[in-house]
């Protein structure tokens, strides 16, 4: 089931391109959200879950694409992890809070809870998940640059990781 979510949102075919490897992988990554949100408890579903057999020349294509933009095939497989274990985090967690949303009378963190924190009040959008969308995109960029900066110091061989 889980393999049949993502198949329509990602084709087997898809060529990642190493000169644009942001752009595809945030590409994906939002299909990817997309794909799991139209199914009740979709990260719940497929969390956990591996390539099957079909699906590995799919991701060695990416390992592949990732390594010719300067990753090595362990940080590449890392990067791909991770982008993969923050949608499932960020749809299980979207997905508990628009649920639980239509049960609540009032929103959370109502402005009088807030009146003597200055600094939560100015950010209460953000803790009231006011824009799925934007702090998605946030938390992808944020991501996706943590990795940019690692292919500059796999270049420089200062990475630290093995």
């Amino acid at each position: 089931m889980a393999e049949a979510m993502l198949a329509e949102a990602l084709p087997a075919d898809r060529s990642p391109d190493p000169e644009h490897w942001p752009d595809w992988l945030a590409a994906d990554a939002r299909a990817k959200r997309h794909a799991l949100l139209a199914y009740r408890d979709g990260a719940r579903v497929h969390a956990g879950t591996l390539p099957t057999e079909d699906e590995l020349p799919a991701v060695e294509a990416q390992l592949d694409a990732l390594r010719q933009a300067g990753l090595r095939p362990r940080t590449a497989l890392r990067l791909l992890l991770t982008i993969d274990r923050y949608i499932m985090g960020w749809v299980t967690e979207e997905q508990a809070w628009r649920q639980d949303a239509a049960d609540r009378a009032r929103p959370p963190f109502p402005d009088e809870a807030l009146r003597d924190l200055p600094l939560l009040r100015e950010a209460a959008d953000v803790l009231r998940m006011t824009d799925h969308d934007a702090d998605f995109e946030y938390g992808l960029r944020v991501l996706i640059e943590g990795f940019r900066a690692e292919i500059a110091r796999e270049a420089l061989g200062t990475d630290g990781l093995a």
